[in-house]
C-alpha cells in the first residue's frame, strides 16, 4: 500500500479518534482520518511504504513493550497471577489479570499500575517489587522509554506463634500481644477499590489475644495474617523498614485459670523457643523488632509474677 493511500476498517471508532494510530500487533499501518464513516466502514491514512526510519520513530515514541511478571526469590520461576489497572470506555475500572511473564506494550509516559497475588502460593507470598522495595503489594510507576519490566517477587513464608508466659509458664488468653505487620493490608484505598499496606512512615500495631498464631492454616480464625515473611531485616540486616516488631505491657494482672490465683506481672524479655529460630532486636526492650528466622518458631513475651490465693488486694511475693 502507497504512504497515504486510504485504508479501510470496520471496527468501532468515533468521533475523537482522529490521528490515532491504527496497529498490527506492535507496529502501525495508519492514521485514523474519518470515523463513523455512513458507508459501513472507518477511514484511515495508509503508513505501511513509509520512510522506515520515521515509521519506527513513531512506533519508539508512541508504545513501549514492558514485561510484567511475578517470580520466586527474585529467580525466575513464575508463580501466581497478577493484574494490571485498566479504565475502560464501557465499564468501570477494575485490576485485569495480566498472564504473567507476558510482554505489554504500554504508552509512554502513561501512568501504570499493576498488582501482585495477595495468596500464598506454595509457602510463598509477595514481598515486593523489584526497583520498589517500598510497594508491598500494588506498584504505580510512569512508564518512561526507559521501564523495561514490573517484576513482583514472592519469598518464602513461615508460620511463628507469639505469646505471653508468666514465670516460665504458657498463659492463654491472658491478655494481649500487639503486634506490627508492614504488609499487611488494611487501609482501604479508594482508587482501586481495595485494601492495601499502610506506608511505611507508619508503625501501626494491632492487638490481639495471647498467643498470637501467624500461621497459613486455613482453620486459623487469624488466618488473615497468613504468616510472616523470613528474614525481614531490612537490607544487609540493617534493620531498614520493613520489618516486623512486637510490643509488650510493661505489667499485667489478673486471674489464671491455670493457677487459680490472682497476679500482678512485670515484663522481663523477649525469647525464643528455640535458639537461632528468630532473630530479636531488642530482647529487654517492651517494643522490638523481630526476623523470623524458621518455621514455626515460638516467640515469649516473658513476665515475672506476684500472686495470691484468692484475694485480689491483698498479695505475696511468688519468687
Amino acid at each position: 500500500m502507497p504512504a497515504g493511500s486510504k485504508l479501510h476498517y470496520t471496527f468501532n471508532t468515533s468521533q475523537g479518534f482522529s490521528g490515532g494510530p491504527i496497529l498490527n500487533g506492535s507496529s502501525i499501518v495508519g492514521i485514523i482520518s474519518r470515523s463513523e464513516c455512513p458507508k459501513g466502514y472507518n477511514v484511515a491514512t495508509g503508513l505501511r511504504n513509509m520512510n522506515s526510519i520515521f515509521h519506527n520513530e513513531i512506533t519508539r515514541t508512541i508504545y513501549n513493550p514492558v514485561n510484567i511478571r511475578q517470580v520466586k526469590h527474585a529467580a525466575s520461576v513464575k508463580a501466581g497471577k497478577l493484574f494490571r489497572w485498566i479504565t475502560p470506555l464501557n465499564s468501570p475500572a477494575h485490576f485485569k489479570e495480566h498472564i504473567n511473564g507476558n510482554d505489554y506494550h504500554l504508552k509512554l509516559n502513561s501512568l501504570v499500575t499493576v498488582r501482585a497475588d495477595t495468596n500464598v502460593i506454595d509457602g510463598v507470598k509477595i514481598s515486593y517489587w523489584i526497583d520498589s522495595p517500598q510497594h508491598r503489594h500494588i506498584e504505580t510507576k510512569t512508564n518512561y522509554s526507559t521501564l523495561t519490566h514490573f517484576t513482583a517477587v514472592l519469598e518464602e513464608a513461615l508460620s511463628t506463634k507469639i505469646q505471653i508466659r508468666i514465670d516460665g509458664l504458657e498463659v492463654p488468653g491472658f491478655h494481649s500481644i500487639q503486634f506490627s505487620d508492614p504488609w499487611f493490608r488494611d487501609q482501604m484505598d479508594q482508587s482501586f477499590g481495595e485494601k492495601v499496606a499502610r506506608p511505611l512512615s507508619q508503625t501501626y500495631f494491632y492487638e490481639e489475644t495471647s498467643p498470637l498464631l501467624l500461621n497459613m492454616d486455613a482453620q486459623n480464625p487469624q488466618k488473615i495474617y497468613k504468616g510472616v515473611l523470613k528474614n525481614k531485616s531490612g537490607i544487609s540486616s540493617l534493620w531498614e523498614k520493613p520489618y516486623y516488631s512486637a510490643k509488650a505491657s510493661s505489667s499485667l494482672e489478673g486471674f489464671i485459670q491455670q493457677t487459680g490465683k490472682f497476679h500482678r506481672t512485670s515484663f522481663l524479655n523477649w525469647s525464643s523457643d528455640t535458639p537461632g529460630s528468630a532473630e530479636i532486636r531488642f530482647p529487654y526492650d517492651a517494643e522490638t523488632a523481630i526476623s523470623f528466622k524458621e518455621d514455626n518458631s515460638v516467640i515469649n513475651a516473658e513476665y515475672k509474677g506476684t500472686e495470691l490465693s484468692g484475694n485480689p488486694v491483698a498479695y505475696a511475693n511468688n519468687s
